[in-house]
């Protein structure tokens, strides 16, 4: 057991830490780690020290995640994009066909109102005339008793 805990010891020593992240902005390099705990807790440690395999780890941990995000973006963009241009089409068709139905609407509204108001003009035309007619006789009628009751 010595001897594999001095293979892995040996291992360790032969490849020197390097930041796993610190070029990706991802994650503290072992140096700014080392810095931390030297800061905040007035603990040096050492280059070699186990507990740096944590941060590589956490830091391996955050390079996938960071790529899985990514993929997850990017999918969600071509999902939006997606839908944003079969919104987008709709929209246009839909504003192209009620502009159609708007106008055409609008002139059958507008000759059918007008249809509507000759009409009535036509039947108010009639009324006045009769109407016009009834105050002739009425003052026919006033004139004749009024000249016939002297």
């Amino acid at each position: 057991m010595n001897q594999q805990h001095d293979e892995l010891i040996g291992v360790a020593e032969a490849k020197p830490a390097q930041p796993v992240l610190a070029d990706e902005g991802i994650g503290l390099s072992l140096e700014e780690v080392r810095q931390l705990l030297k800061d905040k807790h007035e603990l040096a440690v050492g280059v070699d020290d186990p507990m740096l395999m944590m941060v590589t780890l956490n830091n391996a941990f955050l390079s996938e995640m960071e790529k899985l995000l990514g993929r997850h973006r990017q999918k969600l963009a071509e999902l939006m994009g997606a839908e944003t241009g079969g919104l987008t089409r709709g929209m246009k068709e839909f504003q192209e066909h009620l502009s159609r139905v708007s106008a055409d609407g609008f002139t059958k509204a507008a000759g059918d109102t007008l249809r509507d108001s000759l009409e009535s003009l036509t039947k108010v035309k009639q009324d006045m005339f009769w109407l016009a007619g009834l105050i002739f006789i009425s003052a026919l009628c006033n004139a004749v008793i009024f000249f016939v009751g002297r």
